[in-house]
Formats: structure tokens, sequence, C-alpha cells
């Protein structure tokens, strides 16, 4: 058998497993990576989840401001001031983004009040949270 051949055989396998419950299993051990993350590892899942990097992006500031070590870092906001993106200016952007926009960006972010609780909102922040400012 080459290597196509089995290629093919376990791209089938993994269909027939999806198709047969291998849903759960995956749903499964996603539950399982997130129960055994770190705070920092669970907001990064977290932002990943609710779709985040779809305009914050890695290497990319072009729809949204960059997350990566965000937290500590001062900021220009629209109207000029300048303000250190402190932890309780990261949850009042996820939960109020149109209260304090970024200078260069659109108000275009939607709010997520009564859509991320309280714990997930505090592994956001740690996800957020440079190594050197890491909580243990």
């Amino acid at each position: 058998m080459n290597a196509a051949q089995r290629k093919g055989i376990l791209g089938a396998s993994a269909l027939v497993l999806l198709a047969f419950g291998g849903g759960k299993f995956w749903s499964d051990r996603k539950a399982q990576r997130f129960a055994s993350a770190t705070a920092r590892e669970k907001g990064w899942i977290l932002i990943e989840q609710y779709g985040c990097t779809e305009c914050h992006q890695d290497n990319n500031s072009f729809r949204a401001p960059l997350l990566k070590d965000l937290v500590g870092r001062t900021i220009r906001l629209q109207d000029g001031r300048e303000r250190q993106a402190d932890e309780e200016y990261v949850k009042k952007s996820i939960m109020d983004p149109k209260a304090e926009v970024r200078q260069g960006y659109q108000p275009i972010m939607p709010s997520y009040e009564g859509r991320i609780g309280a714990d997930e909102l505090a592994f956001i922040v740690a996800a957020l949270r440079p190594e050197s400012l890491q909580k243990p």
C-alpha cells in the first residue's frame, strides 16, 4: 500500500468516526484540552472560539489592533488621549467596545456583554497579559 492509499484510508476512517459519534469524541478532546490548560492558554482557546482572530490577527493590524501582550501597553484613543491598556480597559473594550476606541480603527467590534462570563473574561485577560506580567 502506497502513501496516497494510506492517506485515503485514514481520511475515510475519520469521516466514518465523525458520522458515528466521533463529533462527541472531538468535543471531549477539546474539553480535556481546556481543562488541563493554563489560564493564558484557556484565554487563547476562548479568543479562537469567539472568533476574535478573524479581525485581531497575529501579524496584521489592518482591521483591528493586535492582541498579543496588549495588557500594560500604552495606547492612543480616537480622541487623542493616551492611556495604559490595563485589565479594566481590556474588559471594558470587550463588553463595551465603542466606549474607548483605539486611534486608527473604526468602532465596528460587537459587544460581548451577556455572551462572555466573568471567568471567561478573566482567562481572555490572562491571554493578553505579557509573560512578564503573568500571575501565578
